[in-house]
């Protein structure tokens, strides 16, 4: 993965020198690196994207209308997709959004099993499931 994010920089580089004498970069350049710029803003993004409602959720202490079962099922889906990732060694561009997703669908199920009143049973059943499936997932 560095020597991957060093072939970047030597790439980004060699584009910078190409603009400076007045040269067009060549376009798998200028693609591979909007793509880099791309991926790190949608991470940026995510990582704030669900904090509007995780404040609502926690300023009027209730849940109302929220999913339970669609925010699980999303996390799942998150933690498949950052596992991947993180299996490949992609770069965090890569996968970082689906891992700052997932954590903050967990503060969203934590604070829907928090108001909702959720049984212990339900809270740990969820809770050990995922644990293994994660375990699983990132082996």
């Amino acid at each position: 993965n560095a020597m991957a994010t060093a072939g970047v920089w030597a790439v980004a580089t060699q584009a910078g020198r190409d603009l400076l004498a007045g040269k067009v970069p060549d376009a798998a350049i200028i693609a591979m690196i909007m793509s880099r710029i791309l991926g790190s803003l949608i991470v940026v993004t995510s990582a704030v994207i669900k904090f509007p409602q995780i404040y609502n959720v926690l300023r009027s202490k209730s849940a109302k209308g929220l999913s339970m079962i669609g925010f699980e099922a999303e996390l799942l889906a998150y933690s498949f997709t950052f596992s991947y990732g993180l299996h490949y060694n992609l770069p965090f561009s890569g996968y970082g959004e689906s891992l700052l997703m997932a954590a903050q669908d967990v503060i969203l199920i934590a604070s829907i099993y928090y108001f909702e009143g959720a049984t212990m049973s339900r809270v740990i059943l969820a809770t050990g499931s995922y644990a293994a499936i994660l375990t699983v997932l990132l082996s």
